[in-house]
């Protein structure tokens, strides 16, 4: 059974199909690549399957409960854990700060948070033992990324490379089983994109399962177990990257059709 799975998701804006009854498959500890032409619908489904947005019908189930109308926290608090195209880090706090700000997500207390009278008499206990936590976990993802060195200094000073790394970090500080990249190595020089693909690989081996929109087909055709090509909000073709790279629709979507 799938990790998460798609059934005949349909986003409509207006007149206008963003995404047309999808149905899309991610299988835990792999590497799962969606492509397809600019304006193929590609980031309006991770946003529906992550709840910045929601479907006008299908449904979204992840590890086999629906999540279709859940909002954006509770989706993060499944196990769910998403990057943007545009890099989103908090540009006025520190390196170690922006992760931090990952990682309390996970630890706030349910127990206490339901339990006003033990909140009261606990609170402290468990806060010194949050606090520690939060500081050791962010830790370990900026050694993770190599960014302890650059752990005080502020996000916006990091060069690009580097914030695209930091927003992966503060993502995977939620403990996601699943995190979703939207194109990771967007604006990246050859050194980093060789770099990024080593980096997902190794997310992969802790236990993660991956997700990525990519226009760098080196990339995706290198890690990628399985691609998932759109056209126009449709799904067009789906199998490992020796059967994309060989399919005929696939290639008249990136390349035009012939006349003759």
């Amino acid at each position: 059974m799938p990790l998460l799975y798609t059934k005949n998701l349909r986003r409509e804006f207006g007149g206008i199909i963003a995404v047309a009854d999808v149905n899309f498959e991610v299988y835990k500890d792999s590497i799962t690549g969606l492509i397809g032409p600019n304006g193929a619908g590609k980031t309006t489904l991770f946003n529906n399957i992550t709840g910045l947005d929601f479907p006008t019908s299908g449904f979204v189930f992840f590890k086999g409960d629906d999540i279709t109308e859940l909002p954006a926290y509770k989706i993060t608090r499944s196990g769910i854990a998403r990057t943007f195209q545009n890099i989103r880090l908090f540009k006025e706090m520190t390196v170690f700060e922006n992760v931090m700000i990952g990682r309390h997500f996970r630890s706030n207390n349910p127990v206490l948070a339901k339990n006003r009278p033990l909140n009261f008499l606990m609170g402290r206990l468990f806060t010194k033992q949050e606090e520690k936590d939060i500081y050791y976990n962010s830790l370990k993802w900026l050694d993770f990324f190599n960014l302890l060195d650059m752990r005080d200094e502020y996000s916006k000073n990091l060069p690009y490379g580097k914030q695209r790394e930091l927003e992966i970090a503060r993502a995977l500080a939620t403990e996601p089983e699943l995190i979703f990249l939207d194109e990771p190595a967007a604006g990246m020089n050859p050194q980093e994109t060789d770099q990024l693909m080593k980096t997902i690989k190794r997310i992969r081996d802790l236990g993660v399962t991956v997700v990525l929109i990519e226009h760098d087909m080196k990339l995706v055709m290198n890690i990628c177990d399985t691609i998932t090509v759109l056209n126009y909000g449709s799904k067009i073709a789906e199998g490992t990257p020796g059967q994309i790279q060989n399919n005929k629709d696939v290639i008249e979507a990136y390349l035009g059709k012939s006349d003759d």
